[in-house]
């Protein structure tokens, strides 16, 4: 290590000192360049204008890659924002398709039953009105489905009322009631003779 003279030193001090930008660095790495450059003074004076200018350009590079990193997790937070919002989306959209084709299928099924009810019970009106009672109606285009439900309740209430094979069992079930109270009766007066 050369030895210098007091104002050899006290030079390049000031010349040091005249080069460092105010505000700039930050102690630590002015230390950390003099404790580097110790054992060189003179070399250490002419090159710190090169330090500082790569000093620089490391801090522009730290602070870019910093700024590019935080706007690529910016992006990235908002890619993932925008999937969830889209895929919540999505579902909402599933949900609404299935609710509305459970409701057009409802409005189809109850729509399908109100055609067939006024398209078929006239017809079936007019079909069971004539298979119990042909000569009581006459089936004509010009009947009304109000008229037809109406006939159609008349003569299923009449044929459940005078249905033939019916009354002929009752004819019959009287009959074989009849008979056997007669033979209870008889059976009866029998023993009622034997006690005798």
């Amino acid at each position: 290590m050369p030895v210098l003279s007091a104002e050899e030193l006290a030079t390049l001090a000031k010349q040091f000192a005249d080069k460092i930008p105010e505000n700039e660095l930050s102690v630590a790495s002015l230390q950390g360049y003099l404790l580097k450059n110790k054992s060189r003074p003179r070399e250490c004076v002419e090159e710190v204008t090169e330090w500082i200018r790569t000093e620089r350009e490391t801090r522009e590079r730290l602070k870019k890659e910093k700024e590019e990193k935080e706007a690529k997790e910016k992006a990235e937070a908002e890619l993932a924002k925008q999937k969830k919002e889209s895929a919540t989306a999505e579902g909402d959209e599933k949900e609404s398709k299935k609710s509305s084709t459970k409701k057009s299928k409802s409005a189809r099924i109850a729509d399908t039953g109100k055609e067939e009810t006024s398209t078929t019970t006239p017809t079936k009106a007019i079909e069971i009105v004539s298979e119990v009672k042909p000569t009581e109606l006459v089936a004509t285009s010009s009947v009304s489905a109000i008229d037809a439900i109406e006939k159609e309740d008349l003569v299923i209430l009449s044929a459940i009322t005078t249905s033939l094979p019916s009354s002929s069992n009752d004819t019959e079930s009287s009959e074989s009631g009849s008979s056997s109270d007669e033979e209870q009766t008889d059976t009866t007066t029998n023993k009622n003779e034997d006690s005798k």
